[in-house]
Formats: structure tokens, C-alpha cells, sequence
């Protein structure tokens, strides 16, 4: 499979939008501790599949 380019070279090697899909719910958890009502952490594990 291709790299996902977007633009930020090694800093950021995404295989596919999935992953920064699932970056991104994993960070909406990231010292949340329950406070935030923005929390994906139901959605970090997704797979394509899904």
C-alpha cells in the first residue's frame, strides 16, 4: 500500500486516512480523565473492516 501523503514527510508516515483517524481519537482522550465531552476513545481502535 502507498504512503498517505500529507505534505509533513517522516514526521507523520500515515498508511491511510484511517490512521489519522484513529491519532486523533487517541489524543481526544490524552489527559482528558473524564473532563471533556469530546472523547473518541471508543473509535481508537477501528479497523478498516469497520
Amino acid at each position: 500500500m502507498s504512503n498517505f501523503d500529507i505534505g509533513f514527510g517522516k514526521a507523520f508516515s500515515y498508511q491511510q486516512p484511517l490512521d489519522i483517524f484513529k491519532e486523533h481519537a487517541q489524543l481526544s482522550t490524552f489527559e482528558n480523565q473524564g473532563q471533556r465531552n469530546f472523547n473518541l476513545a471508543a473509535y481508537a481502535d477501528l479497523s478498516v473492516q469497520d
